[in-house]
C-alpha cells in the first residue's frame, strides 16, 4: 500500500536506480496486448490467461494494480458477477497508472453500469475518463461506449458526436470490426431519431459486413437492429419477408422469433402470430435479458384465453421493467401494447391515461437533433 511518492523518495534515498524487474517488463507488453484483444475483439480471453500466469509472481505494485485492472476489465467483459465497488480502491494507486489505463479503468466501470441498465451512472463514469488523456485505441472506445448509454436515454445529439468521434478514430487506426460496429450504433441512432430509412439502409449493409468479418453475434444483433426498425415504422410486411434468412442466420434467434410474432400480431394473423411467440417462449432460457423475457412472457399470455386481469397485470409488469432499464424507446412500446389492450376491452379511463403517459414519454425523446444525410 505504499504509495508511488514514497517509492521515489525511498529508492532515492537509499541510491538505488528507480526500474522495474523483468518480469515485470514482460507483464507490461502482455497487458497491452490484452488491451488491444479487447479492442480489437480477438481472443482476449485468453490473452487474460496468459496475464494470469504473472499473478503469483509479480513483486512491484505497478504491475499488480495493472493486473487488478486487467482483472476487472476481463470480468466485465464476459458479464461475470461481481462487486465493481470491490475495484474501486484503484483510484488511490493512480500514480502507478498511466493516463491511458485510468481511461480504461473509468471507461469500464461505465461498461459495467451499462450492462445493469443504469446509463445515467455508466455516463458519469465515462466523463470521468474523458478528464484523462487515453491513447487511441481507448479514447476511441470510450466515445463508442458512451454513445450507446446517450442513446439508451434519447440525449442523441451527443451520442452522435461521440460514434462520429469513434468512427474517425477506427478509420484512422483501420478497425474494420469496430468500424462495423459503430456503423451498426449509428443505425441506432437514426432509428431513435425516426428516421428509419437510414437505418434501414446502414443496418444491411452492416449485416453483409459482419458475415464478411464472420460475427455471428453481431449479424443477429443488426437483424434485431433491423426487425426493430421496421416495427416502429409499422412496416410489418418487411419483417416478413426477411423472416426465414432472418431465423436461419440467426439460428432461431428468440428475440427475432418475437419481431415475427408481432408483426403477425398486426397484421391480424393470429394463428401465426401464437405460433411465433410459443416458439419464443420455449427458448426463453437462452437469453438473460429480462425485459425480454417479460415482454416474451405478457405477449404470449396476452395472445392466450386468460382473463383480462391476468394480461392486464403481465403488461404492467414489463412496463415496470421497461422504467427501471432506463430505455425511453422500450417505454414507449410496452405503452403503445397497452393502449391498444386498453381499447380492444373498452377501457376507455385506462386508455386515456395511457396516453398522457405515451406523451410525456414522447416528450423526452431530443428531437433537436437534424441529421446530415450523407452522414453514416
Amino acid at each position: 500500500g505504499i504509495s508511488f511518492e514514497n517509492v521515489q523518495k525511498i529508492f532515492s534515498l537509499m541510491g538505488i536506480e528507480f526500474s522495474t524487474e523483468k518480469i515485470d517488463e514482460k507483464f507490461e507488453n502482455d497487458f497491452y496486448q490484452f488491451i488491444n484483444d479487447v479492442i480489437y475483439m480477438k481472443d482476449f480471453e485468453k490473452s487474460f490467461l496468459k496475464l494470469k500466469v504473472y499473478e503469483k509472481n509479480i513483486y512491484s505494485s505497478f504491475s499488480y494494480i495493472k493486473y487488478l485492472l486487467a482483472e476487472m476489465i476481463y470480468n466485465i467483459n464476459i458479464y461475470d458477477s461481481i462487486n465493481i465497488t470491490d475495484y474501486f480502491y484503484i483510484e488511490e494507486y493512480f500514480d502507478y497508472l498511466e493516463s491511458y489505463q485510468i481511461v480504461l479503468f473509468y471507461d469500464y466501470i461505465g461498461v459495467y453500469f451499462y450492462y445493469n441498465n443504469l446509463h445515467t451512472e455508466a455516463i458519469m463514469y465515462y466523463d470521468k475518463a474523458m478528464m484523462y488523456k487515453g491513447n487511441q485505441y481507448s479514447s476511441a472506445m470510450l466515445n463508442y461506449h458512451k454513445s450507446i448509454s446517450l442513446t439508451c436515454i434519447e440525449r442523441l445529439t451527443e451520442a452522435f458526436d461521440c460514434a462520429i468521434q469513434a468512427r474517425e478514430s477506427f478509420c484512422e487506426q483501420l478497425n474494420l470490426r469496430r468500424l462495423v460496429s459503430i456503423s451498426f450504433q449509428i443505425a441506432v441512432i437514426y432509428c431513435h431519431m425516426r428516421n428509419y430509412k437510414k437505418s434501414e439502409e446502414i443496418n444491411l449493409k452492416c449485416i453483409e459486413m459482419f458475415e464478411e468479418l464472420q460475427m455471428q453475434k453481431s449479424v443477429i444483433s443488426t437483424y434485431n437492429n433491423l426487425f426493430w426498425d421496421y416495427i416502429c415504422a409499422q412496416e410489418y410486411n418487411k419483417i416478413l419477408s426477411k423472416k426465414d434468412e432472418a431465423l436461419l442466420r440467426s439460428n432461431n434467434d428468440v428475440r427475432i422469433l418475437f419481431y415475427i410474432s408481432f408483426a403477425y400480431y398486426q397484421l391480424n394473423n393470429l394463428s401465426l402470430a401464437k405460433k411465433y411467440i410459443k416458439k419464443a417462449k420455449n427458448n426463453i432460457s437462452s437469453i438473460s435479458d429480462q425485459y425480454f423475457i417479460d415482454i416474451i412472457q405478457a405477449f404470449y399470455v396476452l395472445l392466450s384465453d386468460s382473463s383480462y386481469k391476468r394480461k392486464e397485470k403481465k403488461l404492467f409488469n414489463v412496463y415496470k421493467t421497461s422504467k427501471k432499464i432506463q430505455n425511453i424507446q422500450t417505454t414507449l412500446f410496452i405503452l403503445e401494447i397497452i393502449k391498444d389492450f386498453y381499447k380492444k376491452y373498452n377501457k376507455q379511463d385506462k386508455y386515456i391515461q395511457c396516453l398522457e403517459k405515451l406523451n410525456k414519454s414522447y416528450k423526452q425523446i431530443d428531437y433537436s437533433f437534424i441529421f446530415d444525410e450523407n452522414i453514416g
